[in-house]
C-alpha cells in the first residue's frame, strides 16, 4: 500500500494544511482513482494578491459561502471544499475549516481495497466538497469520513453487484471498521445529486445503510445502521457457509462439493465409526 507520508516528503509545504490537500490528492491518483474534476476548481496561476473570492451555491443548498479560486494547485471535487477554507482562514466553523485530510486518508485507502477486490476502476465524484459544506447541515461528508463514488463506464446490475459483494466482503473481513454504504444508484437520498455509491467510515454515523444486491437470511435488501446491517451480513455468509458445505467429512474438511459417490462413502465411513 502506497503511504501518504511518502508522498508528503516531496512537499514544500508538508505543515500546511493546503500541503496536506495536495498529498491527498497524489494519493488518490497513485491509487489509481480517477478525480472528478469541477472546471470552477481547475488550477489557475495568478498572483495572490490578485486571487478571486467567488460565491457558490445550488439548487439544494441552505446557505452560499465564498471560495477562493486555486492557486497553483487543482483542487479535485473530493477536496473542494478547501477552496471555501481557504476563503475563511483560521475558521472552526464545520462550514468553513479546512479538510479533515486525516480522515480522507482513511476512507480513501478502504475505498481502495473495495476498488482492489471487486478488480473495477473507480471515479471518486465526492467527498468533504463544495455541494456538501453549502447543504446547511454537518455529516459524515463534512467530517471527510465519506465518499461517493462510481465505477469508471457502465454502472449496470452485474457492476453494481460485484462493488456490494466486495464491501460485504471487506466488512466480514475488518471487524473494527464501521461501514455505512447507500446504494444511490437504486436508492435516492434527498440531497443526492445523481447515482453513485456513498461509503462512510464514521464510527458514529447515524446514517441507513442500503445494499440492494446483498440479501439476509430471508431474501430481502441489508439496511439498518452500520452495525446491524453487519450482522445482518455475517449472519447472511454464515449461512451460505453451512449450506454450502453441509455435506462435508467433518473430520476432513476440503471445502470442495463432493460428488454422489463421495457423499456416500463419507456417509458409510461415519456409519462404521459409530
Amino acid at each position: 500500500m502506497i503511504k501518504l507520508q511518502d508522498l508528503l516528503f516531496e512537499q514544500k509545504d508538508i505543515s500546511t494544511d493546503i500541503g496536506y490537500v495536495r498529498g491527498i490528492h497524489m494519493y488518490a491518483k497513485a491509487l489509481g482513482f480517477k478525480l472528478k474534476q469541477k472546471l470552477k476548481f481547475e488550477k489557475r496561476i495568478f498572483n495572490k494578491e490578485k486571487r478571486k473570492v467567488k460565491s457558490y451555491t445550488h439548487g439544494k443548498a441552505s446557505t452560499t459561502l465564498n471560495y477562493i479560486k486555486p492557486t497553483g494547485i487543482d483542487y479535485p471535487e473530493i477536496l473542494s471544499a478547501q477552496a471555501i477554507a481557504d476563503a475563511y482562514p483560521g475558521s472552526t466553523d464545520w462550514r468553513t475549516r479546512p479538510v479533515n485530510w486525516k480522515n480522507l486518508y482513511q476512507v480513501i485507502s478502504v475505498v481502495a481495497e473495495i476498488q482492489k477486490n471487486c478488480g473495477l476502476r473507480f471515479e471518486l465524484t465526492g467527498a468533504d466538497d463544495t455541494y456538501h459544506r453549502v447543504l446547511g447541515y454537518e455529516s459524515d461528508h463534512t467530517s471527510g469520513y465519506a465518499l461517493d463514488f462510481k465505477v469508471i463506464g457502465s454502472n449496470n446490475d452485474n457492476r453494481q453487484n460485484r462493488v456490494e459483494k466486495a464491501i460485504a466482503n471487506y466488512i466480514i473481513n475488518n471487524d473494527n471498521v464501521n461501514i455505512t454504504y447507500i446504494n444511490e444508484f437504486k436508492k435516492h437520498t434527498s440531497a443526492g445529486s445523481g447515482g453513485h455509491y456513498h461509503l462512510s467510515i464514521d464510527p458514529s454515523s447515524t446514517d441507513s445503510c442500503y445494499f440492494h444486491f446483498i440479501k439476509d437470511v430471508n431474501g430481502n435488501s441489508i439496511t439498518g445502521k452500520a452495525l446491524k446491517a453487519a450482522e445482518k451480513i455475517k449472519l447472511a455468509n454464515r449461512l451460505f457457509v453451512d449450506r454450502t458445505y453441509q455435506d462435508l467429512d467433518p473430520v476432513v474438511i476440503t471445502r470442495k462439493k463432493l460428488t454422489w459417490r463421495q457423499k456416500q462413502k463419507a456417509k458409510r465411513t461415519r456409519k462404521n465409526k459409530k
